[in-house]
């Protein structure tokens, strides 16, 4: 999937733009402190906007994950009121939904509560294995079919398998002895009628 990496502190940025390859992001990632942030501070409603916007220019729904060492109440009040608005444009038109799913991946001590998350999101601990991975993968793929199959522009039902039975009797006719050299020569007669003529200047 195409993602993309944002950075906020007191205020948010773009650090890598949506790109279909996620190595791009690790030296990026591993140069990215707290020390490189303009400002101090937690303005995580400034980087779910960030990121919001950038879904926004994609094609299909995707999700958003946090990965923080707290969240405070009121932050996750802002962010379930921001997250509920994702699907209507300033005029209050409904639009299709940019952002699928909301997962957070919280840096705590073994043994501290997770904090509470908005409605809807996903929370988990960073592990030392994959664990903590795979749960937020499962999380993204679930929203995304999910907002798939609440998009009526998605035609989900296949409706070419009625092309298989007129291509089933061209197959059978083909293994017709006889049949591979009468249409080729049908092929070639055809291509050659469709062939433009010689034009003349007079």
């Amino acid at each position: 999937a195409r993602t993309a990496l944002v950075a906020f502190a007191g205020s948010a940025h773009v650090v890598v733009p949506m790109s279909e390859d996620p190595g791009v992001m690790q030296p990026y990632l591993e140069g990215l402190t707290t020390a490189v942030m303009p400002t101090e501070g937690q303005d995580i409603q400034s980087g779910f906007a960030t990121a919001q916007a950038l879904l926004a220019r994609e094609g299909a729904p995707g999700g958003v994950v946090f990965m923080v060492d707290e969240l405070s109440a009121s932050a996750a009040a802002e962010l379930a009121e921001a997250w509920g608005k994702a699907g209507s444009d300033q005029e209050g038109a409904a639009v299709s939904e940019t952002v699928a799913s909301m997962s957070f991946l919280f840096m705590l001590p073994e043994g501290a509560t997770l904090p509470q998350v908005p409605d809807g999101a996903s929370a988990t601990r960073v592990t030392p294995d994959n664990r903590d991975v795979a749960e937020v993968e499962r999380s993204l793929a679930s929203a995304y079919r999910r907002a798939q199959l609440d998009d009526e522009a998605q035609p989900w039902e296949d409706r070419g398998a009625w092309l298989a039975w007129p291509a089933l009797v061209l197959l059978l006719l083909w293994f017709r002895r006889g049949m591979a050299v009468r249409w080729a020569g049908q092929a070639v007669l055809a291509l050659w009628l469709l062939l433009p003529g010689q034009a003349q200047a007079e």
